[in-house]
């Protein structure tokens, strides 16, 4: 350690640096090298705290966080020009809860060094403030009509299918307590949520779909009659919206499997896009209780993880979830 430490800075410990440089990129060798010796230092301890999350080096750091440190800074920078007082451990502290199944409110408070009573209301608070960023990311459906000839053009090219905007899904997150949240999302060429409802009205799909506020959209004839595609059981007949063919009605005409390969392969992409959210963040697959504004981050989160092409590994397949509403 000796040949890392500047003479001047000889009576900090090497914890004490590593405070002092947690905000910078932790891509130089200095840095790296001396969270490789804390971390040996913690895992002799087995006791993780926020300071182990923001002294360690990326590999240790991937392992309990599911966004890559590059990535949070460049959205906590963005959430903070326009929020003075968003914290960055407040931050992570989010990304952190959503990274593992077995996380919880008791546990985060102890890596966290806060009262279990603030747990939960600094999740939303963080969550809302996320929210600012809404215009500039995704999730929303599309306006711009060249922003929606150029996702019809894309849809046409890889599936032979004229005039689809989108692939829209239901599914349903079942909390710890007995309550559940109804998510409405709408998928793009590129798997991005381009626009997501959230209730907790209802298990019936038609019912969610009415509350939701895609509804309005979906009963309106559009110019250019683009639609949606969608399941084929228990979504209703709306203008825009463009279901599977039912069992007993594959074997009608010829042309009717291949039209149905092909919807069917549209209807995946909304499918796997929500596996992919539950992948990255699978807290939601066990929240605690109904917190519309974590899930909404979460989604968010994960729309801007891919358009800033952060690769980090899931912690499970994604195609082993199960979900109510998502066939």
């Amino acid at each position: 350690m000796a040949g890392f430490i500047n003479k001047n800075e000889e009576r900090l410990t090497a914890k004490d640096k590593l405070v002092k440089m947690c905000v910078q990129e932790y891509s130089n060798d200095y840095t790296r090298a001396l969270s490789l010796a804390y971390m040996e230092e913690v895992l002799v301890q087995k006791m993780l705290k926020v300071s182990d999350l923001l002294l360690c080096a990326d590999e240790e750091f991937d392992v309990h966080v599911n966004v890559t440190r590059r990535t949070i800074k460049k959205i906590f920078d963005a959430v903070r020009m326009e929020h003075k007082d968003f914290q960055y451990n407040d931050f992570l502290l989010l990304i952190w809860y959503l990274s593992c199944r077995s996380n919880s409110e008791r546990e985060a408070a102890v890596v966290f060094d806060i009262d279990s009573e603030d747990v939960f209301s600094r999740l939303i608070d963080t969550s809302c403030k996320l929210s600012w960023l809404r215009g500039s990311s995704k999730m929303r459906l599309p306006d711009d009509e060249y922003d929606e000839d150029e996702i019809v053009e894309c849809f046409k090219r890889r599936t032979e299918l004229p005039n689809v905007l989108g692939a829209l899904g239901v599914m349903r997150l079942d909390c710890l307590d007995g309550s559940w949240i109804n998510v409405v999302a709408i998928v793009d060429h590129e798997r991005y949520f381009r626009h997501l409802s959230l209730s907790d009205s209802s298990h019936v799909v038609q019912d969610v779909l009415r509350n939701s506020e895609i509804y309005g959209r979906l009963c309106q004839d559009h110019p250019k009659h683009y639609t949606f595609l969608c399941p084929a059981d228990g979504y209703p007949s709306l203008p825009q919206l463009l279901p599977g063919l039912r069992d007993d009605e594959i074997t009608l005409f010829d042309e009717m499997p291949d039209f149905d390969l092909r919807h069917s392969d549209v209807v995946s992409y909304a499918r796997t896009a929500i596996k992919e959210v539950v992948s990255r963040f699978p807290k939601l697959d066990t929240l605690e209780t109904a917190a519309p504004e974590v899930v909404e981050a979460a989604f968010m989160l994960h729309n801007l993880c891919n358009q800033l092409r952060d690769t980090s590994i899931y912690n499970y397949c994604a195609d082993d979830l199960m979900y109510s509403f998502s066939r």
